[in-house]
């Protein structure tokens, strides 16, 4: 009776203890990984674009003032247009260029001796 009791009682309280445990792991696992994903490369990709793309507005802004400051006699609506107008251009050209610098990277990559011929 009383020694089989205690010794169901003392399971319990072991079985509880890890399940406990195994909670409070658990909690910890998770608090780690919402760490993780907060601080990972996605969330640091995605706060870089965010820099980038406000960055973007920002200049364009400045630059439709300069603009706008430069020649007054322009209505607004025609600088502002204009000025988007060469930001398109601008990303135009620089997306030609890293387009050439990806070429030029793929030809000078290209001339290499591929690796199965060094193992000859």
């Amino acid at each position: 009776g009383f020694e089989r009791d205690l010794t169901v009682r003392q399971r319990l309280v072991t079985v509880s203890l890890k399940t406990s445990r195994g909670w409070r792991t658990v909690e910890e696992l998770q608090d780690e990984l919402l760490e993780v994903r907060r601080n990972g490369f996605c969330a640091t990709l995605m706060w870089a674009f965010r820099w980038f793309l406000m960055s973007v507005v920002f200049s364009l802004f400045v630059y439709a003032a300069a603009n706008c400051a430069s020649e007054p006699e322009k209505p607004p609506l025609e600088v502002a247009l204009t000025s988007v107008a060469d930001a398109v251009s601008a990303f135009v050209a620089s997306l030609e260029w890293l387009s050439s610098m990806g070429t030029a990277t793929c030809a000078l990559l290209g001339r290499c001796v591929p690796a199965s011929e060094l193992e000859r």
